[in-house]
């Protein structure tokens, strides 16, 4: 199991990391998605969900998003939905209202 790179590397510095590192199993890498939509992306985050945008849309039910970013808010939901519209509505704009050109959050 692994690569015969990894298992060089780890028997090389055998001697000076902690057992624990050197035997544990291989871990995930996450990204800090949940902090940046709450920090870094808030901005552009309010923008999509905005009652402008969504009804400027016109295709989703502004209630239902406005559900699902307050829980996001709360913390009694994931970040998943939220990034997918926001992702979604920016694709949006960026090909369907404004091909070929640059899109203003």
């Amino acid at each position: 199991q692994g690569s015969t790179a990894k298992y060089i590397f780890l028997e090389s510095l055998r001697d000076l990391l902690p057992e624990e590192i050197v035997n544990r199993k291989k871990m995930g890498f996450e990204l800090p998605m949940a902090s940046w939509l709450e920090k870094e992306l808030k901005p552009i985050v309010e923008d999509v969900f905005s009652p402008r945008s969504v009804k400027k849309r016109g295709i989703f039910d502004p209630d239902q998003l406005e559900r699902v970013y307050s829980d996001f808010k709360k913390g009694r939901a994931g970040y998943l939905k939220v990034w997918v519209f926001v992702v979604l509505e920016l694709w949006m704009r960026r090909f369907l209202d404004n091909p070929g050109g640059l899109i203003n959050p």
